[in-house]
């Protein structure tokens, strides 16, 4: 997926194909509106998007007043390179904007593709299969090949992400004949890169090794850097893992050199990863974990949590094969709570796969419903002529499908409002979810005038595991809620309450003191350690970590100052609060 693929970069060599690089978008003023359209898609496509932005405002006044062909081609073209720079909310901007004008099939198509790439990028899962829930319906209506294959591959990267390899394959193979009946040699390419990342999910090595070679080659023919730099990177660690260490430096060597020749940097925290793999393979331990340090950074401001659990655990690994077990137990630890957050991404965008296709399904109900209501009418305007009798009975069937439609979109508006609850709200306990429960918090710091103090509680039940052990998992589950019971009691609104792990808990409380969110929180840690239930012979404790934020931290800042006082909380003996002040000193 163009915008989904994060290993992406742009080989400076293929760009000489179109004479791209030495293409000054100032002297081009003297191009029809057409070429210049057509000239922006070609430097999006490569990775030339400081040329295209240069282009795409020097072209505004010419069409930013007009409403036909030319100017939905020119937002189209914004959108890319804005979602292409990084610029996620503004390109989603343009594209709420066109959207909301009258397009044809095909237009609103491509603006729905382009619009779900961008909000699967965010985070945004729901918008994301949201987009493509409109989108889908509408290929059966466009007579255009390339497009028809690049919505249904993005379609078969989506469903392999939300956990539906199969239908991603199938998805993928369709996508690959629409493009090969279409005379772009890009979409060729494009549609057998995504199918090449989806065979990961259920193929041996043969079968990916096959589907990466014939993408390579088709990417080199179309002069396609963005997909052929990807491709190179999945072949040097298919490769790696097969053992084949020489083969895979060569590859991922390519990758990089591209990298570094077109400043093009979004995959290379993931491609230098692989690389750390390989130095480790190659017995250079030392210089895979500092190579893997290096990436965590990025992979943090990236949100590619897959990538950094990859590399907690490498560290992790290194440093304990250096008998640094401090170290090893520190980055093993973070590979943990990585790997919680990236499990809740995954339920996120598996719910939100499940209520598009519920949604897909009940609109080819409804229609198939309103076809039936269609068909008895006719019957019942031909059966005016005879006995009254069939009249009634008529009328009868015609009631009988009008209450079913009404009973199937009642059912309907109740199960699309369960899968909503699902999403925000944590099963077992009623809390906010561990996704939800930041972006609440994240908006109020956004919100938030200075001055104005932010309280952040991180919790965490002291020896759960042990609880487990001892009492069982039944147990374990009642303790959890009726520690998030004392947490509502503790913390009524505005405070944002959500279960973040599996025993963790955290409170955002806002325009609150830290001397009374301190009150607050000893009192309720004193009136959880007089909790016990009747089956367990000991009670509950909990340590605490609280910050306060006058100065309107981002959360991700905010967040790890918390997580430093509830690390100390815990080191000093568990069942305690510490607490950071608003000049980040820790006390206990």
């Amino acid at each position: 997926m163009q915008l989904i693929q994060l290993v992406t970069v742009v080989p400076v060599f293929l760009m000489g194909l179109i004479g791209v690089n030495e293409t000054d978008p100032a002297a081009l003023g003297h191009l029809d509106v057409v070429s210049q359209l057509q000239l922006i898609h070609q430097f999006n496509e490569r990775g030339q998007l400081e040329q295209a932005r240069i282009l795409l405002d020097q072209l505004r006044p010419a069409v930013e007043q007009q409403n036909g062909e030319q100017a939905i081609e020119f937002f189209l073209a914004e959108a890319h390179n804005l979602g292409l720079r990084g610029e996620y909310e503004r390109g989603r901007q343009r594209l709420d904007q066109l959207l909301g004008q009258a397009l044809s099939p095909l237009e609103r198509v491509r603006a729905l593709t382009l619009a779900a790439n961008i909000s699967t990028l965010t985070g945004d899962h729901g918008d994301a299969f949201g987009f493509l829930r409109l989108a889908l319906p509408l290929e059966a209506e466009i007579d255009h090949p390339r497009h028809q294959s690049n919505l249904l591959s993005n379609a078969a990267a989506m469903f392999a992400l939300a956990g539906e390899p199969e239908q991603a394959m199938e998805l993928g193979f369709r996508s690959v004949d629409l493009a090969d009946r279409s005379d772009s040699l890009r979409a060729q390419c494009s549609a057998r890169q995504r199918l090449a990342s989806i065979s990961r999910f259920n193929s041996n090595f043969s079968d990916q090794a096959q589907k990466l070679n014939d993408a390579i080659d088709r990417c080199r023919q179309a002069g396609d850097p963005i997909f052929l730099a990807s491709l190179t990177t999945q072949m040097g660690e298919l490769l790696r893992r097969q053992g084949d260490l020489d083969q895979a430096g060569r590859f991922l060597d390519e990758s990089l050199a591209l990298i570094e020749q077109t400043n093009y940097l979004a995959g290379e925290p993931a491609t230098q990863l692989v690389r750390a793999h390989l130095l480790r393979d190659l017995g250079e331990p030392d210089s895979a974990f500092q190579l893997a340090a290096i990436q965590v950074e990025p992979l943090q401001r990236n949100q590619q949590w897959r990538h950094l659990v990859d590399a907690y655990q490498l560290l992790s690994d290194t440093a304990y094969q250096r008998d640094d077990h401090e170290q090893a137990l520190m980055w093993l630890e973070a590979r943990v709570r990585t790997g919680e957050r990236q499990a809740a991404h995954e339920r996120e965008r598996r719910l939100a796969y499940l209520q598009t296709v519920f949604e897909l399904d009940q609109h080819e109900r409804e229609i198939a419903l309103l076809r039936e209501q269609a068909r008895v009418r006719a019957l019942s305007s031909q059966a005016q002529s005879q006995q009254a009798y069939l009249r009634q009975l008529s009328f009868g069937a015609l009631l009988l499908l009008l209450i079913l439609l009404v009973l199937l979109l009642a059912r309907a508006g109740r199960e699309r409002r369960h899968f909503r609850n699902l999403s925000i709200r944590d099963s077992l306990t009623g809390l906010y979810n561990h996704t939800h429960f930041f972006a609440k918090t994240s908006k109020l710091v956004a919100s938030g005038q200075a001055g104005q103090s932010l309280c952040l509680v991180l919790a965490d039940i002291d020896h759960f595991k042990l609880i487990n052990d001892r009492h069982g998992h039944l147990e374990g589950d009642q303790v959890l809620r009726r520690v998030a019971e004392r947490l509502r009691e503790a913390f009524p609104p505005p405070a944002l309450i959500g279960r973040i792990g599996g025993e963790e808990f955290a409170i955002a409380l806002p325009n609150c003191a830290i001397e009374q969110a301190r009150d607050c929180v000893e009192q309720l840690r004193r009136a959880i350690s007089r909790f016990r239930s009747e089956s367990m012979d000991s009670s509950i404790t909990m340590s605490f970590g609280l910050v306060a934020d006058c100065d309107r931290r981002d959360i991700d800042s905010l967040r790890e100052l918390a997580d430093q006082a509830l690390y100390r909380a815990k080191r000093e003996g568990r069942d305690r609060l510490s607490v950071v002040n608003e000049t980040g000193e820790l006390h206990a």
